[in-house]
């Protein structure tokens, strides 16, 4: 706040301390803090709850609070928690007055919606890889979450802004243009020839699958 950031993201995806408390997988107290599912959720809420009251303090009046979470935690041999889990933690964040839920997948768009039903807005993640995906995911999201398409296309946005869809770039054709997009040398290495044998012209491909050795 103090730097000027517009807002803040509180983590509660991929594993880390937030997720712990609210997966059963991870989290074996018998206290205040887990147990039941509402119990799992104490740690959360009691974070955002900190999170808003010091923004209110300190921050301009459209300080942007969100939270992340991951939809589904599935082990080989346990659920940590599901689908089941996740709509009703959703419905008690819908609740916070934060100002989104930010999810990290595809799964489960429209139940998530259903259940936030306005409160809140809803960043979601349909692994955009053109255009139609795009529009295919706000039937869902207030908000579309993109990472591999924004590396591969910058002007993603401006260019369905100025209605110049077919000139969205939805791959990496060539070495040159991975190397004047600003990738780090490393990952340009690794899209552009990830088996050490000769240059992958399309290396969009390798960021839709994991390469493996």
């Amino acid at each position: 706040m103090k730097a000027g950031f517009d807002g803040v993201e509180i983590h509660g995806a991929y594993s880390h301390l937030l997720q712990q408390f609210f997966s059963s997988y991870s989290n074996k107290r018998n206290d205040y803090w887990g147990g039941s599912l509402q119990k799992r959720m104490n740690f959360a809420l009691e974070v955002i709850k900190r999170v808003q009251e010091v923004a209110n303090e300190y921050a301009q009046d459209d300080f942007i609070i969100g939270y992340r979470l991951t939809q589904e935690e599935i082990h080989e041999h346990a659920v940590g928690y599901d689908i089941h889990d996740t709509l009703q933690f959703i419905d008690r964040l819908a609740d916070t007055h934060m100002d989104y839920i930010h999810v990290t997948s595809a799964d489960y768009g429209k139940e998530i919606k259903e259940v936030i039903n306005g409160r809140t807005a809803f960043i979601f993640v349909p692994h955009v890889f053109n255009v139609q995906d795009a529009v295919d995911g706000l039937q869902y999201g207030d908000m579309i979450s993109m990472s591999r398409q924004a590396l591969i296309e910058p002007d993603f946005a401006k260019k369905i802004k100025e209605g110049k869809e077919e000139d969205v770039a939805t791959e990496i054709t060539s070495p040159e243009m991975a190397k004047s997009l600003a990738f780090p040398p490393k990952m340009v290495d690794w899209l552009l020839d990830p088996k050490g044998k000769n240059p992958v012209p399309k290396g969009m491909d390798y960021l839709k699958e994991p390469v493996s050795d």
